[in-house]
This record gives C-alpha cells, structure tokens and sequence, in this order.
C-alpha cells in the first residue's frame, strides 16, 4: 500500500493584514531612516554600527558623538553634556527612538542595509495533515456550489455558515467562503 506524502495547501491569505505590516513595516523604517540623517547631521554617520543604533538609537549616537569629540575637550567630561555644549538636542533622538519602538514589526539588516522582510508565508493559513487537505476540497466544491446557486437565490451568510455547522466560514471583508479550521467539535 503507498502512501502518500502530506503537501500542505493553501487555505486562506489574510491580505489585510499582509498589507498592514507593509505599511507598518516600511513607516518603522521612515523613522528609521530619518533619525539616520538627523544623526548625520551632527556625526560621521558611516561611524555607526546600524545594528547597535536600532537597538538604542541614543547610546549609539552618544558612543560615536563621543570617539568624534572627545579629543576636542581635554576634560573628563559627561557624554550629555558634551551634547549640550555643541547644541545636540538629544531629546530629538529620543522622540525618534520612542515613534520607531511603538510599532511592532522587524526591521532586518541584511548587508548593512535596512530591509523590510514581510513574508506571505505568515499570513497565510496552511492545511496540518491529510484529513485538512480533504476538508478543503470539500469547502471548495461547496465554495463553488454557493456560487452557483447565488445566480438564482440571494443566500444569507450567516445562515450558510451555520447550515453546514461551521464547516464553513464567511469573511466579510472579502466576502468569501472558507474552511473553518477552528474546528471545536461543533
């Protein structure tokens, strides 16, 4: 007797989501990119270790700030007020720090540059084992059955949905039919 090898497929791919970590994503990196040229302004920017600076933008900076300046002043002299004396306001790349740490996405740095790496893989929903693949050959024969029969009947969702005991669901934003893979025994 053969048997066969599992290849999962595809049973749904939430693009509003994909879309928002994108927008999120790329916003994160905006910010990103905007205290890198504010920092230029006041330092070497190649002297930054990009890793380091979007882990603690401040620390970096203040690292670098000091290798540049500190030779200047002949003193012992605290890091901020360093800052202070050339007129960095470093409440600026604070409020840079704080805007990048609120959104809750990656940034990778790939070759010393920052990349946005969203993959389609993580918003979509895959069948686990055989018994999965079958249901959804099932809910796609009934996805295209409704289909049909739309052409004649207006169909209730809801009703649909709970006609087949939630085999099935709908999603409203893309108004399709899908396998209900949050199967709880109903």
């Amino acid at each position: 007797m053969e048997t066969k090898e599992f290849r999962k497929e595809a049973i749904f791919f939430d693009e509003v989501a994909y879309t928002r970590a994108i927008n999120d994503t790329n916003f994160k990196l905006c910010i990103l990119e905007d205290a890198f040229k504010w920092v230029g302004n006041h330092i070497n920017p190649g002297s930054i270790n990009k890793k380091k600076f979007m882990d603690d933008m401040s620390s970096e900076f203040l690292r670098v700030l000091k290798e540049e300046n500190g030779s200047k002043i002949q003193l012992d002299i605290n890091i901020y007020k360093l800052a202070n004396l050339l007129d960095i306001p470093i409440s600026k790349l604070s409020d840079f720090q704080r805007r990048f740490d609120e959104i809750n996405r990656d940034i990778k740095l790939i070759g010393g540059i920052w990349k946005v790496v969203i993959r389609k893989e993580d918003y979509t929903t895959y069948t686990k084992n055989d018994v999965e693949n079958e249901k959804l050959k099932i809910a796609l024969e009934l996805k295209e059955i409704i289909k049909k029969v739309e052409k004649y009947r207006q169909l209730r969702p809801a009703f649909v949905v709970n006609g087949f005991s939630s085999f099935i669901r709908y999603d409203l934003r893309d108004q399709q039919y899908y396998l209900n893979t949050n199967d709880r025994g109903i």
